[in-house]
């Protein structure tokens, strides 16, 4: 059994992730490792059944130790301020539970008000707006973001969001969970609030059709890469093609962060909010 830190490790996540958290990493990174069984060659396959391996003992090493607690947990004394009080801890116990509901709505409403308040006090509006739509399986957002204000100093206030559109197949996520995905997806590229997009193939051709991405005609001639990474096309109310994408798979910043995924094309969203630190992440993408 693995040593609960380097468990959490293997699914990618905080010591402190929530159950939710911990199956929802699990889930993708059993479809990630299944796709390439099912899909690629062999040595390609032993890899994966390898990692597979290493997740479920991951897994499994983690549910081991949340039914530790909860034993342990159950094996606790009564408590001793209670029988001070003269109070049956379990008819306590009984009580809290059947009107939990209320506490914790009561109090959610609580935090909600004081979290709004807060926010609204405090919001840092950010300076660089980037979203992964498509084939991507999720990663820790803090890692870009921290990575871009490094590399990009007039970058000080960057916002990541992950959209992980998975294909359909045997053993897939959740459908609810896939369909609040795709709903994400199209509230985001119709909000208005992106700069960079980095999507797959599939999710690229929808959006850039639509009209919904800029030219990159005049950017893609200050920039060191083969043509061949220039992605063309029409948009179904335009009279001519150009450049709307370029192919940043294997890019050096995207592998150091662990978002390159088969497919990733980077694009500017038709009049973006900041749009010379777009043009800057794009040329740090390539470059």
């Amino acid at each position: 059994m693995l040593e609960l830190r380097d468990a959490y490790k293997v699914l990618g996540l905080r010591e402190e992730a929530d159950k939710s958290e911990i199956e929802k990493a699990y889930a993708f990174l059993i479809k990630k490792y299944k796709n390439i069984i099912n899909n690629e060659d062999d040595d390609a396959r032993l890899k994966a059944q390898k990692e597979l391996d290493e997740v479920n003992d991951a897994y499994n090493s983690i549910a081991r130790k949340k039914i530790q607690d909860m034993e342990v947990k159950q094996q606790t004394p009564p408590n001793p301020v209670f029988k001070k009080l003269g109070i049956d801890q379990k008819k306590a116990g009984n009580f809290v539970y059947y009107y939990k509901f209320h506490f914790i709505i009561g109090f959610v409403a609580l935090l909600l008000a004081g979290h709004f308040i807060y926010s609204v006090v405090t919001r840092v509006e950010p300076d660089l707006n980037i979203v992964f739509i498509g084939e991507f399986y999720p990663q820790d957002s803090n890692i870009l973001k921290e990575k871009i204000k490094k590399d990009l100093p007039s970058v000080t206030e960057p916002s990541v969001d992950i959209i992980s559109l998975l294909p359909e197949q045997e053993g897939s996520v959740n459908p609810q969970q896939e369909y609040a995905m795709q709903m994400k997806a199209m509230a985001v590229t119709a909000a208005g609030e992106v700069d960079v997009y980095i999507f797959d193939r599939a999710n690229f051709e929808k959006i850039a059709k639509g009209s919904g991405l800029e030219s990159l005609d005049r950017l893609s001639q200050e920039l060191d890469t083969d043509s061949q990474k220039f992605i063309s096309l029409k948009p179904e109310d335009g009279d001519a093609e150009h450049i709307y994408g370029i192919d940043v798979r294997g890019s050096t910043f995207l592998k150091e962060v662990q978002l390159d995924g088969k497919e990733a094309i980077a694009a500017i969203r038709v009049n973006p909010l900041h749009p010379s630190a777009a043009e800057e992440f794009i040329k740090k993408l390539v470059n």
